[in-house]
């Protein structure tokens, strides 16, 4: 019985992923990780090629961030994703500046560069701006202004989003994300996040009006 239902469980999923929209970037922080640590997750989620394309396809990235110092931070990420037309992968990398520290306030500037074969998979040129605020309820707000291109074809567009991490627990959290973007590409988001032995997983459901919503898994390793 209990195999029957990891079956059902696992066939959800994938339907979730089949059916879902135009990817969105991960809300990022405005704050650093550290003087060498590390950071390591994958991603499992999928999309149209385009918005309101029938041609759909799943995508898995994995993505590093090391920090250099207490103020630098480096990440890459590679990603891919197969459809029945092609093969569809992105290579990115970047680094995120500490400019301000003060109370319950950080914030920063980071900048991305990638190569792409194929269609948007991760966001290709992005430069932005990101503030993070701890309340004394211990709800993170982040906010992101900037610029990304998402694919080398495109003009870069303004990218204005926010988010809210809201404790449920200890180590369970909601997550609420609000995306602005030209092209299709806005959306609402909300996530369920906990944590055991020290490895994070996020579950996200995305609702954009171009198209069905959107499932997508995030696992610390």
């Amino acid at each position: 019985m209990s195999n029957l239902w990891a079956v059902r469980v696992i066939k959800i999923l994938f339907f979730l992923i089949s059916v879902s929209m135009h990817a969105q970037p991960m809300l990022e922080s405005g704050k650093t990780i550290g003087s060498g640590d590390e950071y390591l997750e994958l991603s499992i989620l999928g999309y149209p090629v385009q918005p309101n394309s029938s041609w759909q396809y799943s995508q898995s990235q994995l993505q590093k961030q090391i920090g250099i110092c207490d103020k630098w931070e480096v990440r890459y990420a590679f990603a891919t994703g197969q459809n029945s037309e092609r093969f569809h992968l992105s290579i990115l990398a970047g680094m995120q500046y500490l400019i301000h520290e003060e109370g319950n306030w950080s914030g920063s500037l980071s900048a991305t560069v990638s190569y792409l074969r194929g269609d948007q998979i991760i966001p290709q040129n992005k430069f932005w701006y990101s503030a993070s605020h701890i309340s004394k309820r211990n709800i993170e707000l982040n906010i992101n202004l900037g610029f990304c291109q998402n694919t080398f074809n495109d003009p870069f567009q303004p990218l204005i989003a926010a988010g809210w991490i809201i404790p449920a627990s200890k180590s369970e959290f909601i997550h609420l994300e609000i995306y602005l973007q030209p092209g299709g590409n806005s959306a609402l988001q909300i996530g369920y996040d906990f944590s055991k032995n020290n490895h994070q997983t996020l579950f996200m459901i995305a609702y954009n009006p171009q198209g069905p919503p959107a499932f997508s898994l995030v696992r610390s390793l």
